[in-house]
């Protein structure tokens, strides 16, 4: 039919054909991935719908031994099977859970759980299949999995960046004989909002249990990253020992400014004249941002002892931010400090007096907000 023609005419039509051949294929590819998609969608509908309240029940019981979770369950002469299908489904279900659940350190019956659900099992055969490395690592990380550390062996040093971190932050877990094997290499690589908020998860998940903490004070010796030094003195107010809380008032003399802030931050914990005179002493050579965390500090515990120096800073300061937390500070002060604060607004005009009644009004609408 085509003879005679000219050869574009045959590449036209090649080319015509192939692409409505490529559009078929394509669309029964995309239809499928549609219908398994779907397929999938329902099925995790259906094992929420039978499953998720006993999980949930489980997860917020005491810890349960393995013959009655397995009841609660509806698990019967060990017949695991019809679970393990659904291994991928429970395993949302239990992240789920667990980011519900989040405010407790510790789930006892968790990791029971996992094991007779087959989430366990199936997380182990991703690593060493190297099959969503990443989510399946983030996922273990969440629920505080342990694994064997032979499964993490590929990938504590992994090229990849995230895989890398999730890896090292899961030896912490899984690791019974040199947990921090990896954690300064960790703190030394980028830093990052979610590094930090699993570290401090992981620590909360640990402490809860008694274990060993890190020794923070040599980390954070040994770490060449202001931010992350100011980070680990942060954890040393919730996981320290009370000689590394008190080891960390040597940073108030450091050149490090992010370092000092998280030590003049935490001052209040050690509320003992020493420290509150150090922080006197060190105010007048800092900072406008270091000022006002002194400040603060000062006024978080026994204010009103504080009075005159708040008042001094008041009128000393040339910084109308730090003008206004050292009023801040008397007003909340109570006694004295409150009595101070009403004598400078008595003498105050114009700017200052705006200033110091919108402290009040903010202050009154603060008290009537907590009732």
């Amino acid at each position: 039919m085509f003879a005679g023609l000219s050869w574009q005419i045959h590449v036209a039509y090649f080319i015509v054909t192939s692409s409505i051949l490529a559009m078929l294929i394509l669309g029964v590819i995309f239809a499928r991935r549609v219908h398994r998609r779907r397929k999938k969608e329902k099925r995790q509908r259906e094992v929420c719908k039978q499953h998720k309240e006993s999980i949930r029940q489980i997860m917020q019981s005491g810890e349960l031994g393995e013959a009655e979770i397995r009841t609660r369950l509806g698990l019967h002469n060990g017949d695991y099977r019809k679970f393990r299908k659904d291994a991928p489904h429970f395993l949302q279900i239990l992240v789920n859970l667990r980011i519900e659940a989040s405010e407790a350190a510790y789930i006892p019956n968790l990791v029971k759980l996992s094991t007779l659900l087959g989430v366990r099992e199936l997380a182990e055969n991703n690593l060493l299949k190297g099959r969503d490395v990443f989510e399946t690592l983030q996922a273990l990380t969440m629920l505080q999995l342990p694994v064997t550390e032979g499964k993490l062996a590929n990938y504590v040093n992994h090229k990849n960046r995230e895989i890398r971190m999730m890896s090292r932050l899961m030896f912490m877990i899984s690791s019974t004989s040199d947990p921090y094997k990896y954690l300064l290499d960790e703190l030394n690589d980028s830093p990052s909002h979610l590094k930090r908020m699993l570290l401090h998860y992981i620590l909360g998940w640990k402490q809860s249990q008694g274990m060993q903490m890190p020794s923070f004070i040599p980390l954070i010796e040994k770490t060449p990253r202001d931010a992350t030094a100011a980070f680990l003195i942060d954890e040393i107010t919730f996981y320290g020992t009370d000689e590394e809380r008190q080891a960390t008032r040597h940073f108030l003399s450091t050149d490090n400014p992010l370092c000092k802030t998280a030590v003049i931050r935490k001052a209040p914990l050690f509320d003992d004249d020493d420290t509150y005179r150090r922080l006197r002493d060190l105010y007048p050579h800092q900072p406008e941002e270091i000022k006002r965390a002194i400040l603060h500090s000062l006024a978080a515990r026994r204010a009103d002892e504080h009075t005159a120096f708040f008042r001094q800073c008041y009128h000393d300061s040339f910084s109308r931010e730090t003008k206004e937390v050292a009023l801040r500070c008397l007003y909340i002060s109570e006694g004295t400090g409150r009595r101070e604060f009403e004598m400078i607004r008595q003498n105050s005009k114009g700017e200052e007096r705006t200033l110091m009644d919108k402290i009040d009004s903010m202050e009154l609408l603060n008290t009537l907000l907590k009732l």
